[in-house]
Parts: C-alpha cells; structure tokens; sequence
C-alpha cells in the first residue's frame, strides 16, 4: 500500500517539477548614438529557459524618420545566445535628440504556441537630450476576457508646460484601446493618463511588459519611457490546492478501508 501512495504522491508533483519554459533575454551590446545619418545597434539574445525557442525573429520597429529591418533568428537552443545587428537609416527632416523604437521578439514553442514581447530601444539623434518629464505605471493583472485600466502618472520637472504625446506599445498578447494620447503636463506638476487593456490569447501565470513613450520637442527632441506589467491570471472556481487535498482523502479513505479489513493474528491458545 505505501508504494502505491508513493506512486501516486510522485504522479501529482511529476508536472510541477518538469515543466518546460522559454525565457528570452536580449541585451544591448552597442551604444546608441547616431551621429549621422546611417547607426548600428547590436543585440545578444540569450534563451534562459530548458526548452527551444523556435522560428524566432527580431523587429526593431523606429520612430518616424528612422528606417531598420527585420533579422530572422530560426531555432534556438535552450542555454545558447546569438548575435543580432540592425542598420538604421535616417530620413527625412529629423529634430537632433532622443528618441525610442521597439525592438520586438517574437517566436513559439514546440507546440506551435506563439509568443511576442517588446523592449523600448534609446537612440540619441547627434546629441543627447535629456527629458524634464518622467513617470509611473501600475501594474494591473486580466483574467479572461475583463478590460482592466493601467494608468500612467507623469511628472514634470520642468519650468514650462508641455503638450506631449504619449504612446503605450505592448506585446501581441495584450490589446490596447487608443494607444497614442495628447497630454498637456503643468510645469512642475502632474498630469494622468490612463489605458483601457486586454488579453488576446495571452498565456496565463505569465507576464507581459508594456511601456509608454513620452514625447516632446522645442530645439531639440525629448522622450522617455516608462515600464510596466500586464499580469495573466486564471479565474478558477476553487482553489487550486483543492484538487490534491480530495486526492489526498480519497487515498487515506482507501488505507483506513484496507487496515479495517486485515484480520487479526490469533494468539496461540485460542
């Protein structure tokens, strides 16, 4: 009977013990400053996780003005890293600076599941500029089909108002309602901005980050970016450990049915 209990003590911790996951990580490797009007950035994206990471590509999506492409990776492997370069091309009229593009990996598992995610890239146009206006982004959890607000908290450290533009970009997975906002910010104060978002076949337990840009220009252009979380939840109607604990009953049930049924030994004499 202990063997039995054993077997299936084993059974039910077995999936939490091997599960597989993909965890990508990329990091700049190149500085950001393009000085003219043709700039390279390069990439080292590593897989962290204990499984493949498979058809993966990388966009490096501009602000407007900036021309790039986009670098297909394929496989890769569980515990490797690549190389990834991009080329940016200026065109046009475009204010010396600060500006951000969205570099967004996307790939899928073995089973075909796809997944994105996006990074906010800095790149400094001639010179930099340093913006007077930061922020803060809560960070909200969805489960199903709800619509849950994030809102976005701008402060302003500078002796003018501003009209700025403000642009949330998130990953395939989460759905925004009017990404791009016009904010006037007071000087020295604050102003609120606040998002409508959703899951799209988002995978639940995971975390999805989400950021906004904040744009402004006089003489030179400023913008800055605040990060955030959009959490996936599963609602379920009872708890998650009730499952076990019935299992749990159930076998003690059995071992007590078991004891009660064994006969006595009789003692010799009787």
């Amino acid at each position: 009977m202990k063997k039995c209990v054993l077997f299936l003590v084993f059974f039910l911790l077995a999936p939490c013990v091997f599960a597989k996951y993909i965890t990508v990580s990329v990091m700049p490797l190149s500085n950001n400053l393009i000085a003219e009007d043709v700039g390279e950035l390069n990439f080292s994206v590593s897989n962290l996780g204990d499984e493949p990471a498979y058809d993966m590509s990388l966009g490096l999506v501009p602000p407007k003005g900036f021309n790039s492409e986009k670098v297909y990776v394929g496989v890769m492997d569980n515990g490797t890293y690549k190389l990834a370069s991009f080329k940016i091309n200026v065109s046009g009229d475009v204010t010396p600076g600060e500006y951000y593009s969205s570099l967004v990996v996307q790939y899928a598992d073995a089973n075909g599941y796809p997944f994105s995610m996006v990074n906010p890239v800095k790149l400094i146009y001639q010179k930099p500029a340093q913006s007077r206006i930061s922020g803060f982004m809560d960070v909200v959890e969805v489960s199903g089909v709800e619509v849950k607000t994030l809102k976005l908290v701008l402060n302003s450290n500078d002796d003018v108002s501003r009209d700025v533009s403000v642009a949330l970009t998130a990953p395939n997975e989460i759905s925004v309602d009017s990404p791009v906002r016009q904010v006037s910010v007071p000087a020295k104060g604050k102003a609120e901005v606040e998002f409508k978002v959703s899951s799209i076949g988002a995978l639940p337990g995971s975390k999805y980050v989400v950021y906004a840009v904040v744009e402004y220009s006089d003489q030179l252009h400023y913008a800055s970016a605040v990060r955030s979380n959009v959490g996936i939840v599963e609602k379920a109607s009872i708890p998650s450990w009730a499952p076990i604990a019935v299992v749990v009953i159930l076998v003690l049930a059995v071992i007590y049915l078991q004891l009660r049924k064994t006969p006595k030994k009789k003692k010799k004499g009787e």
